[in-house]
């Protein structure tokens, strides 16, 4: 029943984040088009980059032991000041490299030197947006769920309204900033609800950094890091590759299909992360944790199944409906984009256990391989199919995840 609760609190937040986010790719398709989202979707990549290692990568290790030290004061006053000190140190020496080189970065990932300004704000703003994630980690640790979605209300709020108005008088440019700062401006929303919480106290941010708390949250950086290195690197490449090989309208019909998938994915997502982290890092008990595992299955992968076919079903009217005409040749992506979605949600499930139980090692060795695999299945179906080939790639990707991922933590942990 908790995780029903927690799924139905959650579902209004990312209700309106979705709604938020099929408003402005309407926006972002009818004023930019194609090749506009093609250069947003590179933008994006990065900013999940850089975001993780400015935070230090600590933010699942936060959820964990803020979870986990429920009944603990001292250690997790402690892990909670060594978590806000790295991600100070973190945001600040991230922000000098996006300020110093941000000719370069503009060049590199937008292919326009005049977009650099973009990457100065970013670095402006980035100590804003880590702090904000580091206060949204402690928030769910605490298991304060209300507040947790009231935050991601406000964010997706703010993000529509920052998008449209920018994208408007700004069109491509506006696009971008309004991405470089939204997190930014949140803070300060974040910050009235945190200020409330009756876990919040000064002492609790000036206690330095401690020693045994660094080498705790060390783990999760590894983790984290190496999906920061990993994931959106990946992207990044592939979508290069889709604009070198095929063209920049490609690329951005793909990266429309990865924004839909992830609209619709996302209240499965964030519902199973908010709830199963803190969930499985409390269970010790093997019996418990498989009944906690196969209950999430029972419960998650039909209505996944259900969402999945409908959004098939339907493909041809939400593109006319979330996008333009000229996105229309993203319907015939749809059959093995849905496959793979579904597979991603499985893999979730699991993998989230080997988070909590931190087994680094099996952790980055995923990470890692999905990444060089969707590369390499990427342009080898590419080559061979087209633009649907990625679409291919995706979904052997997923399936080959969630095979290796439920092995590893069957024989490990269950």
């Amino acid at each position: 029943m908790k995780l029903i609760k927690a799924g139905f609190l959650n579902a209004i937040s990312t209700s309106i984040k979705i709604i938020s986010g099929f408003v402005v790719n309407k926006a972002v398709a009818v004023w930019v088009g194609p090749s506009g989202m093609a250069i947003i979707g590179q933008f994006q990549s990065f900013i999940s980059m850089i975001l993780m290692v400015a935070n230090g990568g600590i933010n699942n290790g936060i959820v964990k032991y803020v979870s986990e030290y429920s009944e603990d004061e001292q250690n997790r006053k402690k892990i909670i000041s060594t978590a806000f000190c790295i991600s100070l140190i973190s945001s600040i020496f991230i922000s000098v490299l996006l300020i110093i080189f941000n000719k370069q970065l503009a060049l590199f990932l937008l292919k326009k030197s005049y977009f650099n300004s973009i990457f100065i704000v970013l670095g402006l703003t980035l100590v804003l947006f880590s702090t904000n994630t580091f206060l949204i980690s402690v928030l769910s640790g605490y298991k304060e769920i209300k507040k947790f979605v009231a935050v991601n209300m406000i964010t997706s709020l703010v993000g529509l309204f920052l998008m449209i108005v920018l994208v408007y008088f700004f069109r491509l440019y506006g696009a971008l900033l309004a991405l470089a700062v939204v997190n930014s401006v949140v803070l300060f929303f974040t910050l009235i609800f945190v200020i409330k919480s009756h876990w919040f106290k000064i002492s609790y941010f000036i206690q330095g950094i401690d020693r045994e708390s660094v080498k705790k949250l060390s783990k999760y950086a590894l983790m984290t890091m190496t999906t920061a290195l990993t994931i959106p690197v990946s992207q990044i490449i592939v979508r290069n590759y889709l604009i070198m090989h095929i063209s920049m309208s490609s690329a951005g019909i793909w990266q429309g299909l990865l924004k839909l998938s992830d609209a619709y994915l996302l209240i499965f997502t964030t519902t199973l992360t908010i709830y199963f982290l803190p969930k499985y890092s409390e269970i010790q008990d093997k019996t418990q944790l498989k009944r906690e595992v196969y209950s999430g299955y029972k419960i998650v992968l039909p209505i996944v199944i259900l969402t999945a076919s409908l959004v098939y079903i339907f493909r041809e009217s939400i593109v006319r409906i979330l996008f333009e005409d000229s996105f229309l040749p993203m319907t015939k992506l749809f059959i093995f984009e849905i496959v793979g979605d579904i597979f991603r949600i499985s893999t979730l499930l699991v993998s989230l256990l080997i988070i909590a139980k931190t087994l680094t090692k099996w952790f980055i060795f995923f990470e890692i391989l999905s990444s060089v695999l969707f590369i390499l299945f990427s342009v080898f179906f590419v080559n061979q199919f087209g633009l649907i080939g990625v679409t291919y790639s995706y979904a052997l990707l997923y399936f080959v995840c969630f095979l290796l991922n439920f092995m590893v933590v069957k024989i490990k942990l269950l």
